[in-house]
């Protein structure tokens, strides 16, 4: 009863109504730590009716909550951002830089993170419901400002090829909530682009944590490299679910990148990510 219930406040008041209430009440200052507040107890009362994993469901609906706050207008958001030197061109790059990741929470944030170290997407590539009609862009949380944003497909590759000979930025992730794909990488590799991966966190004083490296193979000059990456990358993203159960989940560090890389391929008891399989191959054939 309580279920169904639930259901259908939802479908009368969906999460773009409720958070005009808050954005009426709460100065923008504090927006930020209300659609935390927020999100933690949406979560509790999802949980109590038979949901399960409250701290994935609390992360999901937090940027939920953050991205309809932000639609409504700019807001501070407390922010340490580590490794941001990794999105600078430099004198190897022979292309731009893919800036990827898979599925984790807090991704527009990183968008936000990226455009306050002077490095803003030229382009991002996102599900079709991400992207905002009216202008074809993306708001980065508590920002007014969007960014250019484009759904897969043939378009976006050849806009992609484009702006990475040009030494342009390309944020994107890798999974689209499905089975990671590494055409992306492919196509870097072909271009001489750098793939710079990030990771994201929460403190407990509500701080989010931004960490930039590049990946273990930032060039992915061969097909074992690109592989290389996709598990690291997997890795990476296994861990910070990991510790969403972790109160004292900290800022991650500037070297945890290669040392979770030499960790995955190491140790044979984790999910393998497949080997390249011809089809992929043929694709890239075609970038």
């Amino acid at each position: 009863m309580l279920s169904r219930g639930l259901k259908l406040l939802a479908r009368a008041m969906p999460l773009k109504r409720r958070a005009r209430l808050p954005a009426a009440v709460v100065p923008r200052r504090h927006w930020f730590r209300a659609a935390v507040l927020l999100s933690r107890w949406h979560a509790q009362i999802t949980c109590a009716v038979g949901k399960n994993r409250p701290e994935i469901r609390e992360a999901y609906l937090r940027d939920d909550w953050l991205i309809e706050l932000s639609l409504l207008g700019s807001f501070p958001v407390p922010m340490q951002i580590i490794g941001a030197e990794s999105l600078e061109i430099t004198a190897m790059d022979r292309g731009g830089i893919v800036l990827c990741a898979t599925h984790i929470p807090l991704l527009m944030a990183v968008i936000r993170a990226a455009i306050l170290s002077g490095h803003k997407p030229d382009l991002i590539v996102a599900a079709p419901h991400n992207i905002r009609l009216e202008n074809s862009q993306i708001q980065p949380t508590g920002m007014t400002e969007g960014v250019p944003a484009m759904p897969p497909g043939p378009s976006a590759l050849l806009r992609i090829r484009s702006i990475l000979r040009r030494q342009g930025l390309i944020a994107c992730t890798l999974d689209g909530h499905a089975e990671p794909s590494p055409h992306l990488l492919v196509l870097a590799g072909r271009l001489g682009a750098r793939v710079v991966t990030f990771r994201t966190g929460l403190a407990p004083d509500n701080t989010v944590n931004i960490s930039f490296q590049n990946a273990l193979h930032p060039f992915c000059d061969s097909y074992e490299a690109i592989e290389a990456n996709m598990k690291a990358i997997q890795e990476d993203a296994r861990r910070i679910f990991a510790n969403l159960q972790n109160e004292k989940s900290q800022s991650p560090p500037e070297s945890a990148q290669v040392n979770t890389a030499a960790h995955v391929l190491s140790n044979n008891s984790r999910r393998k990510f497949p080997a390249i399989s011809p089809s992929t191959r043929k694709f890239s054939d075609r970038l």
